[in-house]
C-alpha cells in the first residue's frame, strides 16, 4: 500500500508531502484546484510518459517519490529480486525525476531502473481506475487472470502451465536431436562402414614395420645368400678359414704357455674370441638357413601393405591410429543407437504429453465457459446495484488458430498456451440495442470506474493488489446511487487500501481519511496543496460539495447526517 507521496516542482505542486493510510482515503477540492495532478503523479511512478511541460514554471527539475508497504505482496518482492532490486523491512521507494529538457531518470530504492520496470512493477502495486493507461481492466490480457481467480481455477491453470512448459521442452529436445538426425545418420553409415572395413583387416600392432622388413630381406635375397655364404666361408667354411685358423693358433700357444703367463693370457683371449667367431658363424649358419626366396610371399606382403596404407589414408598415420579411429567411431555408432533411442522415448512422452495437456486444456476451457456466466450474472447484480441496471457486461471466448496444434476445437488447430487456449475479454454495452463492445472503448470514465467498482467488489478477496485508486466513479451519478457506489468502496476498503477522488458528498462523507485539495495564491503565484481534514474540517467540506462555497447551517447539518449515515 501506498504509505506517503512526496512531489516537488510539479504542474502547480512545489512542494507537497503526504501520507496516506490503511482504509479509505477519500480526495476532494474544486473543480482545477489540482486533483489530476496527484493522479498523473501517481502515474508517472508507474512508467508513464513524463515530459518538460509537466514543470512547474521556472523549475529545472521536478521529482515524484512514493514509498510503498510490500508486506503483503510476495509475488512483487520475487520480480524485484529477479530484477536485481534489493528490498528492506518490505519497503519499496520509487523516485522519478524529470528535467527541463524532457530527460528523465527513475529509481527503485535507489536502484536505476527503465520505465519498463516500472510499468512491471506498477502492475503488482496499485490498480488505477478511471480513464487512466494504468487501469488494468484496459488491458485484456488482464480478464482472464481476473475469471480464473473468480473461478478458484488457479490449481488447475497452475497444473495446465506446468504440463505445457514440459512439453515445450520435450519437443526442444527432441526438435534438437531430428534437427541433426540427416547428418548424423550420415555419419553413422561412414562410421559403420569404417568399423567393418579396420576389423576385415586384422590388425596386429607394428605389423607394417614388421612386413617392410620381410619385404626388404626378400627383395634382396641373392645379396643376402651371397654374402653370407661367403662369410660363412671365411669364418669356417674352408682350411684357412678364421675359425680353424684360430684354433690352430691356440693349440699351438697352448704347448709354450707356461714358459711365460702372458703367452697364456693371449691364449685365453683367443678362446674368448674364438667363441664369439662360433657364436657369429651359428647366428650366420641359421639365418641363412632361414633364407626362403618366394615371390609369392613378396606379392602377398605387397598387397597386406597397399592395404595398410590404404587404410591410413582413410583413417590415420599408423597403426594405433587405424585401432584408435575404429574405437572412437564405435563410440559414435553406440551414441547413434542411443540418440535414436532417446528419440523415440521423447516421441513417445510428447504424445502421452500432448494427449494430457489436451484433455487438460480442453476441461479447464469447458469449467472457465460454465464459470463466466456466473461471473457476468454477479457482475450484472453489482452494476444494477450502482444504478447501471440497464448495462451488459459478457464474458467473450475466443481461440487463436494454430493449424500445425495438436489440440483441435470444432476441426481447426487452436493454439494452446501457459494459460491455456482460452483468449478472454470482457465486452460492455452501457445502453439496450447497442453492440457489447471491448471496455477499452467505453467513452465514460464514470461507466468503467463503476464496471471496475462491479467487479473489484467481487473479486477483492482474490485480488493481490494492495491499493485501488478510483477516479470518476461518480460520474453521472448522485443521491442514493452515489450513496450505494460509496457503501461498496467502503467494503472493498476493510480489506484494500484505496485512494478516492470525488466530488459526491455522499462518496466523500463515508471516508476514514479525507484530504482536500485547494489552489492558493502566495507572492504572485499558484500553486496547489493537500491537507488531511480532521472531522470539524471534514465537515465543512462535505458542507461545501453539497451547497457551494457558502456554509449554511442547513448544509453543514446535512453533512453531518450524511457522515452519520455512512
Amino acid at each position: 500500500m501506498i504509505k506517503s507521496i512526496s512531489i516537488q516542482n510539479i504542474a502547480l505542486i512545489e512542494d507537497l508531502n503526504i501520507d496516506f493510510y490503511n482504509g479509505l482515503n477519500i480526495i476532494t477540492g474544486e473543480t482545477g484546484a489540482g486533483k489530476s495532478i496527484l493522479l498523473n503523479a501517481i502515474g508517472f511512478i508507474l512508467g508513464e510518459k513524463i515530459g518538460s511541460d509537466t514543470l512547474r514554471t521556472g523549475a529545472s527539475k521536478g521529482s515524484v517519490e512514493v514509498l510503498f508497504d510490500i508486506v503483503h505482496n510476495p509475488r512483487l518482492k520475487e520480480i524485484l529480486a529477479l530484477s536485481g532490486v534489493e528490498v528492506e523491512e518490505d519497503t519499496l521507494i520509487i523516485r522519478r525525476e524529470v528535467t527541463e529538457d524532457s530527460r528523465s531518470r527513475s529509481f527503485v530504492n535507489l536502484h536505476s531502473v527503465t520505465n519498463a520496470n516500472l510499468k512491471t512493477f506498477g502492475e503488482y502495486l496499485l490498480d488505477i481506475s478511471g480513464q487512466h493507461d494504468h487501469q488494468s481492466l484496459l488491458r485484456s490480457q488482464t480478464h482472464i487472470d481476473l475469471l480464473d481467480n473468480f473461478s478458484n481455477l488457479q490449481a488447475q491453470r497452475e497444473e495446465l502451465s506446468s504440463r505445457v512448459l514440459k512439453l515445450r521442452e520435450l519437443k526442444n529436445r527432441l526438435e534438437g536431436l531430428k534437427s541433426e538426425e540427416e547428418d548424423k545418420k550420415k555419419s553413422y553409415e561412414i562410421n559403420h562402414f569404417a568399423i567393418e572395413e579396420i576389423e576385415k583387416s586384422q590388425l596386429k600392432p607394428k605389423e607394417d614395420d614388421e612386413l617392410g622388413k620381410e619385404l626388404e630381406a626378400l627383395s634382396n635375397f641373392e645379396k643376402l645368400n651371397t654374402t653370407l655364404e661367403a662369410a660363412y666361408r671365411d669364418l669356417y667354411g674352408q682350411d684357412h678359414s678364421v675359425i680353424p685358423t684360430v684354433e690352430k693358433i691356440i693349440t699351438e700357444l697352448d704347448k709354450i704357455n707356461h714358459f711365460d703367463p702372458d703367452l697364456e693370457k693371449s691364449s685365453s683371449d683367443l678362446r674368448e674370441g674364438l667363441y664369439l667367431f662360433e657364436n657369429v658363424r651359428d647366428t650366420l649358419r641359421t639365418y641363412k638357413d632361414g633364407l626362403d626366396y618366394s615371390p609369392e610371399r613378396i606379392e602377398e606382403i605387397n598387397e597386406r601393405l597397399e592395404l595398410l596404407d590404404d587404410l591410413k589414408r582413410k583413417y590415420g598415420a599408423t597403426i594405433a591410429d587405424l585401432m584408435a579411429h575404429k574405437t572412437k567411431c564405435e563410440e559414435d555408432v553406440l551414441k547413434y543407437s542411443q540418440d535414436n533411442q532417446l528419440i523415440n522415448q521423447l516421441s513417445k512422452e510428447t504424445e502421452e504429453s500432448q494427449r494430457d495437456l489436451r484433455q487438460l486444456a480442453l476441461s479447464l476451457s469447458k469449467a472457465r465457459q460454465k464459470q463466466a456466466k456466473l461471473l457476468e450474472s454477479e457482475i450484472e447484480k453489482e452494476l444494477k446495484f450502482l444504478g447501471m441496471d440497464k448495462t451488459l457486461l459478457k464474458v467473450e471466448f475466443r481461440y487463436v488458430q494454430d493449424d500445425n496444434s495438436f489440440l483441435k476445437v470444432s476441426g481447426k488447430g487452436v493454439k494452446i498456451e501457459e494459460k491455456g487456449i482460452d483468449r478472454v475479454e470482457f465486452i460492455f454495452s452501457a445502453n439496450p440495442g447497442e453492440t457489447p463492445r471491448p471496455l477499452n472503448k467505453i467513452v465514460s470514465g464514470g461507466e468503467l470506474s463503476r464496471v471496475m467498482l462491479a467487479i473489484k467488489t467481487i473479486l477483492t478477496e482474490m485480488d493481490e493488489i494492495d491499493t485501488l485508486l478510483f477516479d470518476e466513479v461518480d460520474a453521472g451519478i448522485g443521491g442514493e446511487t452515489a450513496f450505494k457506489v460509496g457503501k461498496k468502496i467502503t467494503e472493498i476498503a476493510k480489506r484494500r487500501q484505496v485512494l478516492c477522488i470525488t466530488h459526491s458528498p455522499q462518496i466523500a462523507s463515508q471516508s476514514e481519511h479525507h484530504y482536500l485539495v485547494e489552489k492558493l495564491e502566495q507572492k504572485g503565484r499558484t500553486k496547489t496543496i493537500i491537507r488531511k481534514l480532521d472531522e470539524t474540517t471534514k465537515v465543512k467540506e462535505i458542507a461545501r460539495m453539497l451547497s457551494g462555497e457558502e456554509l449554511t447551517e442547513v448544509s453543514l447539518q446535512h453533512a453531518k447526517e450524511l457522515i452519520d449515515k455512512g
